[in-house]
């Protein structure tokens, strides 16, 4: 295995040379009974990946993902609306709204009034935490050590991921109840814009319609997946970085407030006006990645960098949270401080942390629109709320030292703060 801590290394090898790097380690026996073979994030470099990557790519562009706006500000306008009412509950609306903005997005699924009671959230999430679960490299090592373990009966117990038979059924739910009430939209003419009705419109005259659908249903569950724990994540650690440095959070809503006004609260639109905001978006990508070790690439062929022979199947593992603590790059980096990213004119740099979204080809194609989400999240959530540290029964500020959450994500696991609404 060769780990990389080197921001530069890890875009020499995997970005510059991405056709030999772009491989993963062949989990297909262990993957598939589990029901994780759908996975674009885990599987080969082979035609089934390359289907998939040709979907998101197409649907995620830069240029074509402005139609989401709409869901993405209705979704924001949804979760001010519940840390109004219920803002004890804050680490949960977070969590919501990442689901139903990604759910809007990629299958135009509206969620219902009691989010806890809609089926096809129910459905994606116990899927993806599962996913999750059995993903981390605890659940792999024994897998790969012990293939017995999917034979395990349903009736003996253990953990979860542990059960073949259990995992499989969820993760086609998981993939499978979004997709086919889409197409039960689709036929009544009922459907929105989204990620997969816009995909199968356009690869509807591909000549293996039944492949192509089949790479649209299991790309964009994947894109689903990771998108709503790494969209809620962020929010999560955004959250503890305004409650730490409340000098930080005044500046950004100064911004907001000179920029956009009162009268309105900031979109998409107001983006390259808040040249403060946008470095607490960035800061917070660097400062805690949510993702600390990637999914490992795997070499495809024999190489050579820098003079150090890579034999063919080398395991190659990008750590990020190596390269966000990169004290020639980032100064003091335990530090939260958005101003790394400004220039001398308090002008955004075109420094950007994107080894957050992974490195060449396996780049996360859905990086643009979970951009553009957490970005309206944040800058909605500064213009109408102060987030301040919470206070016990006597009075007393409570420091807030969150546990944080292991395994194939990282995020400050539920702390007490207060949400303080600004605007009235």
């Amino acid at each position: 295995m060769l780990i990389v801590n080197s921001e530069k290394v890890a875009d020499n090898l995997m970005d510059k040379r991405s056709l030999n790097y772009s491989d993963r380690m062949d989990m297909s026996k262990m993957l598939k009974p589990y029901g994780l073979d759908f996975d674009t994030a885990l599987i080969q470099h082979d035609v089934t990946w390359r289907g998939h990557r040709r979907v998101l790519q197409q649907t995620l562009r830069p240029e074509v993902i402005g139609v989401y706006q709409s869901t993405q500000l209705r979704c924001a306008v949804d979760l001010l609306q519940n840390l109004t009412c219920t803002p004890a509950s804050w680490w949960k609306h977070l969590r919501t709204f990442s689901a139903a903005v990604i759910l809007g997005a990629t299958y135009d699924h509206e969620l219902s009034k009691d989010p806890e009671n809609d089926h096809i959230l129910r459905a994606v999430v116990d899927g993806m935490e599962l996913a999750l679960e059995l993903s981390s490299a605890g659940p792999i090592a024994l897998i790969s050590a012990l293939p017995i373990l999917k034979y395990l009966p349903t009736w003996i117990p253990g953990p979860r991921w542990a059960n073949a038979a259990n995992c499989k059924r969820l993760m086609d739910e998981m993939i499978n109840a979004p997709f086919e009430e889409l197409l039960k939209k689709m036929a009544a003419g009922e459907a929105g814009h989204c990620v997969v009705a816009d995909a199968l419109e356009k690869f509807k005259d591909t000549t293996k319609v039944e492949n192509i659908e089949r790479s649209i249903r299991n790309s964009c569950g994947t894109a689903y997946a990771a998108g709503e724990e790494t969209t809620g994540s962020t929010l999560i650690v955004f959250t503890l970085a305004m409650v730490l440095y409340p000098s930080v959070q005044k500046r950004a809503q100064a911004e907001i407030d000179r920029i956009v006004g009162a009268d309105r609260l900031p979109d998409l639109n107001d983006r390259p006006s808040l040249p403060y905001v946008e470095a607490v978006f960035r800061e917070t990508l660097r400062w805690k990645p949510v993702v600390p070790l990637a999914i490992p690439h795997a070499a495809a062929n024999e190489d050579i960098y820098d003079g150090y022979l890579i034999p063919k199947g080398t395991v190659i593992l990008p750590n990020l949270w190596a390269m966000s603590r990169d004290s020639t790059k980032y100064p003091f980096p335990d530090v939260f401080d958005p101003e790394r990213f400004l220039d001398a004119d308090e002008n955004i740099t075109g420094d950007t942390p994107n080894f957050a979204f992974g490195f060449g080809r396996r780049i996360c194609p859905g990086r643009h629109l979970a951009s553009g989400s957490v970005w309206i999240a944040m800058a909605q959530i500064l213009a109408s709320f102060s987030i301040e540290k919470a206070k016990d029964t006597s009075g007393n500020t409570v420091e807030p030292n969150p546990e944080w959450a292991t395994g194939a994500t990282s995020y400050p696991l539920q702390f007490p703060c207060n949400f303080v609404p600004r605007r009235l």
